[in-house]
């Protein structure tokens, strides 16, 4: 049985594709469910300009074609 999100949840997961730290694809990629629908997520590791480290999320449509910086 294939794992299935619950509504309202979701998972990140470490980018296997990401070469290096100058690469511009996601540190981060996975899916969220929200009403029903799946979305696509992409996770950013960024460091804002008073120092603090946060992860910055991109969320699309999950049929939607991408460029190649989201490999999903």
């Amino acid at each position: 049985m294939a794992f299935e999100l619950k509504d309202g949840s979701g998972s990140l997961f470490k980018n296997s594709y990401k070469e290096d730290e100058n690469d511009k694809k996601p540190n981060y990629t996975g899916s969220v469910k929200v009403k029903g629908t799946e979305y696509a997520l992409a996770g950013w590791k960024t460091v804002s300009k008073s120092g603090v480290t946060y992860i910055s999320v991109k969320v699309s449509d999950k049929n939607e074609k991408h460029g190649n910086d989201l490999p999903f």
